[in-house]
């Protein structure tokens, strides 16, 4: 069971699997991003974020590198 608080129909919350980080989409005239995820997961989260509000404008993101 989730205790994350309901969110505003203004912002999209992408809660992945650990270790990977979590992902936060805000709607809006200037969609924006707020990313902390490995950067060899980019391609999918920009992806996602394209399949949720079309094109970000801003994007706030952690790079982590991955580790083989």
């Amino acid at each position: 069971m989730s205790m994350r608080p309901a969110l505003p129909s203004w912002a999209t919350w992408w809660q992945r699997p650990f270790p990977n980080a979590n992902t936060l989409l805000l709607n809006g005239r200037h969609p924006a991003l707020v990313d902390t995820g490995f950067v060899g997961h980019a391609q999918e989260t920009a992806n996602w974020a394209r399949a949720h509000t079309g094109a970000v404008e801003l994007v706030f993101k952690r790079i982590l590198p991955c580790r083989s």
